[in-house]
């Protein structure tokens, strides 16, 4: 973030236009401060947030850190951590930025809230989750009279304690006697109940632990044993949560790490429970439980968590040959290891900085296009740096299919499909249905655009009705490739027929143009966005522009009458040696048309 020091990134998340933002600390003159980064979806900095793309926040010349982020729906963004004061007390913290990262001084004081659990107590903030009524949620840990708790603080979207939570907006938790617990996640279940997953240690052994609590601050006795669960990987085994999921089927998994017996390797460790808080012998082989190692007699820790497509995807590092490096690894929903994620279908993958360095990865987030980003730190000759890796992955969308309740056989149905990325193709199929679409063929194919989302009007005629009259008509994946970042350019004109540098076009001619290489397009782009535009049509006809290679499409671009002018901006796969082609589809007569750039993706 600036000079030699320490910068750690502990937490990241993606904004939904692709952009990341990290929150962690670095280095201050007075002790550690709170540190923000935003990064657009290609790993640059972003020069309209902060300055130069950072942000730094003190909360009063102690050491301050972040571990936590969170993105509001309105675009700003929470960070939340703890702050040591310089009287050596040590409180939860939290602050809020505006889009642009200035303090937003709606929140608590000029942007900053601090919160203590005891006048003696040691309170540590680890996390932050948002409601949906706007309420903010910082789960962490408190030490008030010797022993450490879980503890939980809840505030109005103003930063005040709301007052109906715990005691006066805290609540502290112990989950058992003599027990030491440490809170590292928090998560809201869309019953407004409130999950805080962490660590439990009770005689010398440390074993995951998950607590639940009802909308008012108390552990909810339908949950576990007196809202309260654990899972041990072995008898006296060291084991660390560190990050919380909550699926959309109810079951709640917890990451981290669990060490062997003794104390002599670490491994990734994943355990899952139902959601009344029993384990869920379904996951790991009937254990509830999962761990890999990363082979060699490495020393492996998990600290970030991400469900991507189902599949449960951690982050952390793992040491080779005496060195940390980032390390991921993805376990399928039924908690075995994907073999289709990693080199030669390990399910594990480590990424190495480069020379004597050390990387920890303490974070992971999948873009909106399906692609992990993991974040920490790497640290050389005693200088920390915040640090990103991006990864491909086979993208795994999720399809949705809703119907009305219309009368069979003429209904419509929609469908959508997420997380696919630019480029991926699907086919909706119907069965011993019929679609109505375009041609008014059995099977249509589309391709997600930009944001990775796609959407289908279709009618079903003759379709078969559930008794609610719904109309069932699966998707299939048909094709997927990675995601691709987009990269924004100056307008660039790549194509024009006007005379006289040009050859206006004719009823039923083609053309063919490079796009890739041209305006600033790189040569191994997969597609471009661009403004396609008709000009001075003799005849009613339409232009359709695609990739060179692919098949004729049956819907036109650029639909036009005699002497109007028309515009439209298009995502365009590039074809063969990066072409686009170009047909005119009109009776008689000319046209002229032009093609400006203006992005790129790859």
């Amino acid at each position: 973030m600036g000079a030699a020091g320490t910068d750690v990134v502990r937490a990241l998340a993606h904004q939904p236009d692709g952009k990341l933002v990290a929150a962690g600390y670095t280095d201050a003159i007075s002790g550690n401060d709170f540190a923000v980064a935003r990064y657009d979806s290609a790993g640059v900095l972003d020069p309209s947030f902060g300055t130069g793309g950072r942000v730094t926040t003190d909360f009063g010349g102690g050491t301050d850190l972040g571990f936590a982020v969170a993105l509001q729906p309105d675009g700003k963004i929470l960070v939340a951590g703890r702050s040591l004061s310089g009287l050596g007390k040590l409180s939860f913290v939290v602050a809020r930025y505006e889009t642009n990262g200035s303090l937003d001084a709606s929140f608590g004081t000029g942007g900053r809230v601090t919160t203590s659990f005891g006048s003696g107590s040691v309170d540590r903030g680890s996390a932050v989750a948002i409601q949906p009524d706007g309420m903010i949620l910082v789960a962490g840990d408190t030490n008030r009279d010797g022993t450490t708790d879980f503890a939980v603080a809840r505030y109005a979207s103003n930063g005040t304690p709301d007052a109906g939570f715990g005691g006066g907006g805290v609540a502290v938790i112990g989950l058992g006697a003599g027990s030491i617990d440490f809170a590292s996640s928090v998560a809201v279940q869309p019953d407004g109940r409130i999950l805080v997953g962490g660590t439990s240690n009770v005689f010398s052994s440390n074993d995951f632990a998950v607590v639940r609590l009802l909308a008012a601050g108390t552990p909810d006795p339908g949950f576990g044993s007196g809202g309260i669960t654990t899972k041990d990987f072995l008898v006296g085994s060291d084991d660390i949560g560190s990050a919380l999921v909550l699926q959309s089927d109810g079951k709640i998994v917890m990451g981290g790490t669990t060490g062997d017996l003794g104390g002599q390797n670490g491994d990734f460790a994943l355990a899952r429970w139902n959601a009344n808080g029993t384990p869920d012998t379904s996951f790991g082989g009937g254990t509830a439980a999962a761990r890999t190692s990363f082979g060699g007699g490495s020393w492996d820790e998990a600290y970030g968590l991400a469900l991507s497509g189902g599949k449960l995807l951690l982050a952390g590092f793992t040491t080779v040959g005496g060195n940390r490096d980032f390390a991921l690894a993805r376990f399928s929903t039924a908690g075995i290891l994907d073999t289709t994620f990693g080199a030669g279908g390990t399910g594990r993958v480590t990424s190495p900085f480069g020379g004597a360095s050390e990387e920890t990865a303490s974070a992971i987030s999948i873009s909106p296009w399906g692609r992990p980003v993991a974040a920490g730190s790497t640290t050389q000759n005693g200088t920390s740096d915040f640090a990103l890796a991006r990864y491909d992955a086979p993208c795994v969308p999720n399809i949705s299919v809703s119907a009305p309740t219309a009368v069979c056989p003429s209904s419509q149905a929609s469908a959508s499909v997420a997380d696919a990325g630019p480029g991926a193709t699907y086919a909706w199929t119907a069965g011993n249905a019929f679609i109505v679409s375009g041609q008014g063929t059995r099977s249509v194919r589309f391709t997600a655009g930009a944001s990775g989302a796609v959407s289908l009007a279709v009618t079903v005629q003759n379709g078969t009705c559930a008794s609610n009259g719904g109309v069932s008509v699966p998707i299939d994946a048909v094709s997927c490739q990675s995601a691709l970042s987009y990269y924004t350019l100056n307008p660039c004109r790549v194509f024009d027929t006007r005379p006289p540098g040009g050859t206006s076009l004719v009823a039923g001619s083609s053309r063919v143009f490079t796009v890739a290489g041209v305006c600033g397009v790189p040569a191994d782009a997969k597609a471009v966005t661009a403004n396609a535009t008709v000009l001075y049509p003799t005849a009613t006809g339409n232009l359709r522009f695609y990739a060179n290679g692919a098949p004729t499409p049956s819907a036109s671009v650029n639909a036009y009458t005699p002497g109007t002018t028309r515009a439209n901006i298009l995502q365009l796969s590039l074809g063969t040696n990066g072409e686009i082609r170009l047909d005119t589809v009109q009776p008689s007569g000319t046209a002229d048309a032009i093609l400006d750039v203006s992005g790129y993706f790859k």
